[in-house]
């Protein structure tokens, strides 16, 4: 399950989901329809004033007066669910401190890692929700070696980073392969949209001219890494992103119904198209992938 994270907009907006998230020195105020605070104001025909961390154009001006209530005081109760945890490990954004360690068990991971924040406001007038899986396992590896751990080892810095490299020495292509475990906060009628974010390393090397497509591929374990390539299955999900820099966060928009079957699991391999490739940090590294996930509300 998913845990929750407070919606803001920037550090001078606030927006709200329900009306106890609106307290003004001890006042609490009424989370209007449009997901901003407002407060007690006699001065105001409704009674209430927005606070200032409305945007500009609302905020410390009157709440429009609702020629159907006759009611101008009293916080309007909400009926959005309060935010809920699970005992599931979660992450705040960015994820994990960057520990290394061993390679994951393939036979049972770790369980799924999401946050929820929120996104723009929906036809409905509620916020989507954004979840944000970290990958639950990373590695790459050449046809020849077919050896991850001697991938890893070239890709810069070690340990914690995969290199995605077409390769000129008679080696590669060097792939990179991805699992991102996915749990019940996801429901797949509800995806807007779908994206992989990956961030090359902060090593003088890991930059280069092309940052590879992205395609489905058949499922694995980190020990089948060492006996074969997992095959893309179908056409590329995703084209290539251009130029990558020393650092850069480079996204790949994936088509929604990438998640239409509910899977528990998706796995996901980026392939080269260049011999001067990128090193990206992977599961171990301190900024690992994410899959981002759109949801109405």
């Amino acid at each position: 399950m998913a845990s929750s994270i407070t919606a803001c907009s920037g550090s001078e907006l606030f927006a709200c989901a329900q009306s106890d998230q609106c307290v003004l020195d001890g006042q609490l105020g009424t989370c209007e329809p449009d997901g901003y605070c407002s407060f007690p104001d006699e001065a105001c025909d409704s009674g209430r004033r927005y606070g200032d961390l409305a945007p500009a154009g609302l905020a410390s001006t009157c709440v429009p007066v609702d020629p159907g209530s006759t009611s101008t005081t009293a916080p309007a109760e909400s009926t959005a669910p309060p935010p809920t945890t699970s005992g599931a490990p979660s992450t705040s954004l960015p994820p994990p401190d960057g520990s290394t360690s061993t390679p994951p068990d393939s036979s049972s991971g770790p369980e799924p890692t999401s946050s929820t924040d929120t996104a723009a406001d929906s036809s409905s007038g509620e916020p989507n929700v954004v979840l944000a899986y970290t990958a639950a396992l990373t590695g790459c590896n050449d046809p020849i070696n077919l050896d991850p751990d001697l991938c890893e080892m070239l890709a810069q810095p070690y340990p914690g980073a995969m290199t995605v490299d077409l390769d000129d020495r008679m080696i590669g292509p060097f792939h990179g392969y991805l699992r991102f475990d996915l749990d019940d906060a996801l429901v797949p009628r509800a995806v807007v949209s779908v994206t992989l974010r990956l961030v090359a390393t902060d090593d003088t090397s890991a930059n280069g001219p092309s940052s590879g497509e992205v395609y489905a591929v058949e499922p694995f374990t980190y020990e089948d890494l060492f006996m074969l390539q997992p095959a893309p299955v179908g056409m590329a999900l995703a084209p290539d992103q251009g130029a990558v820099d020393v650092g850069q966060v480079v996204e790949w928009p994936l088509p929604p119904d990438v998640l239409a079957d509910g899977p528990t699991s998706l796995y996901l391999g980026v392939f080269p198209l260049d011999t001067n490739g990128i090193d990206y940090w992977g599961a171990e590294g301190p900024q690992p992938p994410e899959l981002l996930v759109e949801l109405l509300p």
